[in-house]
């Protein structure tokens, strides 16, 4: 006789789950495909990062070089080495802009934080599909 074992599972973790399995099945209904996980998000109104099952954790440490941050941010994110080189170099200064004469300089789109990060998220996800992994 086969043994089974259980993996308790916290339930904020299956209440998330089912809410997003229900999300899934009602946007593939209503759009005719399978939907992508800020459509999911949206839907439910919550961050994608949480239709995937991010959990944060913030470490506070006691010495932390511009360097070894880029390492760190590197090693736990899917970013590249000189985007996360380039991020932390980018945080060295705190910049809160208080004029806005560059709008006339500049024809760059602004666009809000969650958007950004939905944009992210789809570039982040299309460069795992174009990923080609050899062994």
């Amino acid at each position: 006789m086969e043994k089974v074992q259980s993996i308790r599972v916290p339930l904020y973790v299956s209440e998330n789950l089912g809410k997003v399995k229900r999300a899934f099945s009602a946007l593939q209904s209503v759009l005719g495909r399978e939907p992508r996980i800020d459509e999911i998000a949206d839907y439910l109104s919550i961050p994608v990062g949480q239709v995937q099952g991010y959990r944060r954790l913030i470490l506070t440490l006691p010495v932390l070089s511009p360097r070894l941050s880029s390492y760190w941010l590197y090693f736990v994110t899917s970013t590249s080495f000189l985007l996360a080189k380039s991020l932390v170099e980018s945080m060295r200064n705190e910049v809160i802009c208080q004029h806005f004469g560059i709008d006339n300089i500049t024809q760059v789109e602004k666009i809000p934080y969650t958007e950004a990060i939905r944009l992210a998220f789809s570039e982040i996800e299309q460069n795992e599909k174009d990923q080609v992994c050899f062994h």
